[in-house]
């Protein structure tokens, strides 16, 4: 089984930052109000990226209409417990990536399917 390491809210932006500093893929789980948005959106500030929704990812219209973030990383939020659909042209397309979602096995699947790498998988805790 994945080893799925706890953190505090407070320290998760830095240790994922620095986790995306080498090439990681990760994942942040959490309960409802947790903080995984939030940090995701604080992720995207540090970065200068965007907060893609799972939507963007799964759906072909958006993903050829350019939605998706351009470069080596994509930040995903909104993932239920459905895997990815797995569209071709996003297969193994980013260097990294940060998915935030309820169920940390689903995160994994968009994680690799996105990057092809596992990834570590945090936990939040308030």
């Amino acid at each position: 089984m994945k080893k799925v390491i706890s953190i505090n809210r407070d320290n998760a932006v830095d240790v994922i930052l620095n986790d995306l500093k080498n090439n990681e893929a990760v994942v942040i789980s959490g309960s409802p109000g947790s903080g995984k948005t939030v940090s995701l959106e604080e992720i995207a500030c540090a970065l200068g990226l965007k907060v893609n929704h799972v939507g963007e990812v799964d759906n072909p219209l958006d993903v050829g209409l350019g939605k998706l973030s351009l470069g080596d990383t994509i930040l995903l939020d909104g993932v239920s417990s459905d895997m990815p659909r797995e569209i071709s042209s996003l297969k193994d397309s980013y260097e990294k990536v940060v998915v935030a979602t309820h169920y940390f096995n689903t995160g994994e699947a968009y994680a690799k399917y996105l990057t092809g790498k596992d990834s570590v998988v945090y936990h939040l805790s308030l």
